[in-house]
C-alpha cells in the first residue's frame, strides 16, 4: 500500500482484513450530488483519527447509490 500526504488511498489497495462500512441511498445520486458526497468523504478520510492515531482508509461509490468506506 502506497501512502502519500493524504491518508485516503484507492479502495482496491486496502488489505482484505480492512473493516468495511456500507451506506445506501434510497435512490441513485445525481452526478453533482455524487461528486459533492465524495469530496466530503475524502476530506473526512484525510482527517480521520481513532484512539489518537491517524486512520488510513478508502472509499468507493457503486451504482451511484452505495457508498463503501474501508479502513
Amino acid at each position: 500500500m502506497t501512502i502519500t500526504n493524504s491518508r485516503s488511498v484507492p479502495f482496491t489497495s486496502l488489505p482484505d482484513e480492512s473493516r468495511l462500512w456500507i451506506f445506501a441511498s434510497p435512490e441513485p445520486l445525481s452526478p453533482a450530488a455524487a461528486e459533492a458526497l465524495l469530496e466530503r468523504i475524502d476530506r473526512f478520510i484525510d482527517d480521520w483519527h481513532a484512539h489518537g492515531r491517524a486512520v488510513v482508509g478508502g472509499r468507493d461509490l457503486r451504482y451511484n447509490q452505495f457508498l463503501l468506506i474501508a479502513a
